[in-house]
């Protein structure tokens, strides 16, 4: 999308599901208290000029999930 000539369909909100593979959100010093952080600060709305709209809440963290996945030689 082009600032200059905005056309075409674009993404107005969005939800972010965090996949933790073979460690917990711990290993990764919790991105989740960082993202919700992000999302309700006005910096987030930077975002806006891209994605074409300036409602309060379209950024939003959904649940995460954690895997275990076996390595075998």
């Amino acid at each position: 999308m082009s600032l200059l000539s905005p056309a075409g369909q674009v993404v107005t909100r969005a939800q972010i599901h965090n996949v933790y593979i073979n460690c917990a959100a711990i290993c990764w010093a919790y991105p989740s208290v960082f993202e919700n952080n992000r999302f309700s600060s006005d910096f987030i709305h930077v975002v806006d000029q891209y994605v074409g709209s300036e409602a309060y809440g379209c950024y939003r963290l959904g649940p995460s999930l954690a895997i275990n996945y076996p390595i075998t030689a």
